[in-house]
């Protein structure tokens, strides 16, 4: 029994690892070197902010997540989110790598 119990304890921290630890699925991305911007494409259901992601950056490689989930009721939505380069810590002619994943279908990048 106890040991049912420390199992059940381990599955449910595991379940509750935050979903901001995921890359979020983009719908697309574009970069503007004369901008000085970066600007991901990502699913909306009516109460996103650009405060609700964060770009992490790992060297070259950037990634896109979301902190709080938009739990608003409409039809989801594309949403841009620019970002200057200098938030993320790139200059206009650096490389870099995205390691979000993307899809085509805003019904697909809600499903978490």
């Amino acid at each position: 029994m106890r040991s049912l119990i420390l199992m059940l304890a381990v599955l449910a921290a595991t379940a509750a690892i935050p979903a901001e630890r995921r890359p979020e699925k983009l719908l697309g991305l574009g970069a503007d070197d004369e901008k000085g911007q970066l600007t991901f494409v990502v699913w909306a259901s009516g109460c996103a902010q650009k405060a609700d992601f964060r770009v992490e950056r790992s060297g070259s490689t950037l990634t896109l997540v979301r902190l709080r989930p938009d739990s608003c009721k409409m039809m989801p939505q594309r949403m841009d989110l620019t970002f200057r380069l200098a938030e993320v810590g790139l200059q206009p002619h650096d490389v870099f790598t995205v390691t979000n994943p993307f899809t085509p279908s805003v019904n697909e990048a809600s499903i978490p």
